[in-house]
């Protein structure tokens, strides 16, 4: 099961994990001490294949923002003392006033096998030009096995900001694509 604090994003997590739909609620505290208190950044699993970095670029070159029309790379680090077979990667752009997620990918619902993380490996899920809605996302980011042990997840630990357009929040209809690189 995943364990963790009231609205840490578990069913955020476990619908990204097993595309089960369950419903996800907003809740003002949870959403305010995620915006305003930097040292709350929930994260759990095994630790047998670890996110040592993750980094969110636009294509305008702008970090942890996007503009609408813009395309997006989440690039995440992985690290293992030991080999680890067949990790996958995951990630979920939340929305901070919904607390719902907009957009969310798996490396291997995309198509693309990790095959075993020994040291590092780094992924990159390269999301095309979308029509961003402005407001504050955060981004989740995960490691799973195929049998459904949580490696590593930290809950909405990356922030995102689109600037100055005022839309309602909806789903992003893109498919991102994945790459994977030994280090």
């Amino acid at each position: 099961g995943i364990v963790g604090l009231p609205n840490s994003g578990k069913t955020t997590l476990f619908n990204a994990l097993t595309r089960a739909g369950a419903e996800v609620t907003a809740y003002a505290s949870v959403i305010d001490r995620l915006t305003n208190d930097p040292t709350f950044v929930p994260e759990q699993g095994s630790r047998e294949v670890e996110i040592s970095g993750v980094a969110i670029e636009s294509e305008g070159g702008l970090r942890d923002t996007v503009r609408p029309g813009e395309g997006l790379t989440i690039t995440v680090d992985l690290r293992a003392d030991a080999p680890v077979p067949d990790a996958a990667v995951s990630f979920a752009i939340v929305s901070g006033s919904t607390n719902h997620p907009v957009l969310e990918g798996k490396t291997s619902e995309l198509g693309v096998r990790l095959g075993p993380v020994d040291r590092k490996k780094r992924v990159r899920f390269r999301i095309p030009a979308a029509p961003w809605v402005s407001g504050t996302y955060f981004v989740t980011v995960g490691l799973d096995s195929a049998d459904g042990r949580v490696f590593h997840v930290q809950t909405q630990h990356y922030p995102l900001t689109v600037p100055d357009v005022d839309h309602a929040v909806h789903a992003l209809a893109v498919r991102p694509t994945v790459e994977v690189e030994d280090l």
